[in-house]
């Protein structure tokens, strides 16, 4: 019992020599003390989440009671650190990088203690290599269902992003993308000129990286004239027929083609909100369709002049089908005008939209009197 006294007097003499100690110590180190019982961060995590031809966007894990994060870089890992920034955010993008240069990067995070910065550990070091290549070569062509624009390979892409503006230096917003070397905007409107500009994408080591932007690519416009006609119609062949009468003046030209493409652009537009396969054509459907469409000027009719089927022509021409449909009008102004008034018409829209059909040839004949002749046949 009374050695169990002197060892508690003696615990509590120990105790008021350590107190005793620190009151009577220097206050400056009182501070340090007070600073080295109050820290102990945990070192932050780092990753590298993007890769441009200019930016690296790195991720840095939290860290509990931090304040911020110092980051720093190098080009090389066992190279000299240089601090580059700090950080309240766990996010930071290093802008003004070369696109053929490699870099490395670690944090320590920080917190200020009594007029102090106390910071934790060094993370891992982070690295990212350089970024893909510009894209080259890219060209725009005008297409039946759109307009395609195409470009060369570059090394270690995995797909290519291509982007698009109303003007040169105006906002390029994502449109698509594709892992060949071309795409074809099926949302371009005709009567916009338009800017593309594409880049190669690639993921590594969960890193995106972005290669060097293409240069700027113009695509004109497809420009239509003007025309006038009236008392138009349209009609169809199919399980429902329909017939279609409006009034309207003013019409177009130029080009009998560039009227063409843009039906089977529109049409194919129409199909993908419906989650159906592209049409396509070829040179023999459509010639088959420019004579219907001169036919239907004679009698604007199912029947031919020859009073056999419209269907008929097709044996004319070589075309082998298992089934086959006929939408025709005339007088609409536009290829739009003609695509909206068969689409409002359930039985030619129908045809447009029918799962029966992989082929489409359209005809456009223009008379002497600037009258439109519009025809179209779908085929599998």
């Amino acid at each position: 019992m009374k050695r169990k006294k002197i060892l508690k007097i003696s615990i509590l003499a120990c105790l008021l020599c350590i107190v005793v100690s620190y009151i009577t110590m220097p206050l400056a180190n009182q501070g340090v003390w007070k600073a080295h019982a109050a820290t102990s961060l945990s070192k932050s995590n780092l990753t590298i989440k993007q890769r441009t031809a200019t930016t690296a966007t790195l991720s840095m894990s939290k860290v509990s009671g931090a304040q911020g994060y110092s980051i720093y870089r190098a080009t090389s890992k066992a190279g000299k650190y240089a601090h580059i920034a700090n950080v309240a955010s766990t996010t930071y993008k290093d802008t003004g990088r070369k696109s053929s240069s490699s870099y490395y990067y670690k944090v320590r995070a920080y917190k200020t203690v009594n007029g102090k910065k106390v910071y934790s550990s060094y993370s891992n070091v982070a690295y990212v290599s350089s970024t893909l290549k510009k894209t080259a070569n890219v060209k725009v062509t005008n297409q039946t269902n759109g307009r395609k624009i195409s470009w060369n390979y570059v090394s270690n892409a995995s797909k290519y992003n291509v982007y698009r503006s109303n003007s040169l230096n105006g906002k390029y917003e994502y449109i698509g993308s594709s892992t060949t070397l071309s795409y074809t905007d099926m949302s371009a409107d005709s009567s916009i000129t338009y800017y593309y500009r594409v880049r190669a994408y690639r993921k590594s080591a969960n890193i995106k990286y972005y290669g060097v932007y293409s240069s700027k690519i113009k695509s004109n416009k497809i420009t239509f004239g003007s025309i006038n006609g009236s008392n138009n119609g349209s009609n169809n062949e199919s399980d429902k027929n329909a017939d279609i009468n409006q009034d309207n003046q003013s019409s177009s030209t130029s080009s009998n083609a560039a009227y063409t493409q843009e039906v089977l652009r529109l049409v194919n537009i129409e199909r993908a909100k419906e989650g159906l396969s592209q049409l396509t054509t070829n040179s023999t459907i459509e010639k088959a369709a420019y004579v219907r469409s001169q036919e239907i000027k004679k009698s604007f009719s199912h029947t031919r002049p020859n009073g056999s089927s419209f269907s008929s022509i097709l044996k004319e021409m070589g075309i082998s089908y298992q089934a086959a449909g006929e939408n025709i009008a005339y007088g609409q102004r536009t290829p739009e005008d003609v695509v909206n008034a068969w689409m409002n018409s359930s039985g030619h829209r129908a045809n447009i939209m029918s799962k029966n059909y992989n082929k489409l040839g359209v005809g456009c004949y223009i008379d002497s009197n600037n009258v439109v002749y519009w025809t179209q046949i779908f085929t599998n």
